[in-house]
């Protein structure tokens, strides 16, 4: 009996994530809980050691595996979330270190890997002086990556200009341009994206749409359409944001029911993380 009843629980658990990424209300606590930072502002995760790496949090309240006698510590920077979004990622070693590969996986945008050192790019240890994103998903049962997508032309500065003088919007900056890492998780047999995104500083200043954010709402619009709930986090730099604290951090969230609101999660400054956003996907 005790065995049927915990089967039961935590069948009930992927039952409510199911229903919260739908649109339908649940419980709070029981939702895909998402964390985004830039990783050149977090002091934690340069400093994570190995020994601290290895002990990781496991959740109550979403596909744990913890049992009472457990007396873990949590990780030094304090990560409780399902699946982190991940900015300005130039080297993956502290990654690595702070997401440790027995507990987490890394998928790390294609443009990290363009970049990489010339001299083995095949090994993605070098440091790369140009920024990418990535996202890191906790294993656990009742999740799944179930596909992923590189969405290189967030980068593509010529036809990006080109677009902006068609659109009458801003000039990009300086900056280098960072694509975006998308990873489809499959919960329970429904699905939702969950996006990496680091926006041209170009895209805060309020007017006219910047190229990079259009391109960014007509992939979320198509992947929509198929039924798939949308999670875009990281800097997102929406217009009229100057005013916070941490105004390029956000998490933005698509449900997948048709007509529902998406709801939006500011950022606000953390130890050891800098800017980060946390969110509960519709719980």
């Amino acid at each position: 009996m005790p065995q049927k009843r915990l089967l039961f629980q935590h069948v009930l658990m992927i039952a409510l994530i199911v229903l919260i990424l739908c649109g339908k209300t649940a419980a709070a606590g029981e939702a895909l809980r998402i964390l985004s930072f830039s990783v050149s502002e977090a002091p934690a995760v340069a400093t994570q050691s190995s020994a601290a790496a290895k002990q990781p949090v496991w959740r109550t309240t979403f596909g744990s595996e913890r049992v009472s006698e457990d007396k873990r510590p949590a990780p030094v920077f304090g990560i409780e979330a399902d699946v982190v979004l991940l900015q300005n990622v130039t080297d993956l070693q502290p990654l690595r270190r702070a997401f440790p590969p027995n507990f987490w996986r890394i998928v790390v945008s294609r443009q990290k890997v363009l970049s990489d050192d010339p001299v083995d790019p095949r090994s993605f240890e070098a440091i790369s002086k140009h920024p990418a994103t990535a996202v890191a998903i906790r294993y656990q049962p009742g999740v799944r990556v179930a596909g992923q997508e590189h969405l290189m032309e967030l980068a593509a500065r010529a036809s990006l200009s080109e677009a902006a003088k068609q659109a009458g919007a801003l000039e990009l900056s300086q900056a280098p341009l960072t694509a975006a890492t998308a990873v489809r998780l499959n919960i329970g047999g429904r699905y939702v994206w969950v996006v990496s995104v680091a926006l041209d500083e170009s895209c805060a200043i309020p007017g006219p749409t910047c190229p990079q954010r259009a391109r960014l709402d007509d992939w979320t619009g198509q992947r929509h359409k198929s039924g798939d709930a949308v999670i875009n986090g990281g800097l997102l730099r929406e217009p009229g944001s100057l005013s916070r604290d941490c105004p390029a951090q956000s998490i933005v969230i698509h449900p997948a029911r048709d007509g529902a609101p998406r709801l939006s999660s500011e950022a606000i400054k953390r130890d050891g993380l800098g800017c980060a956003a946390y969110a509960d996907a519709g719980g």
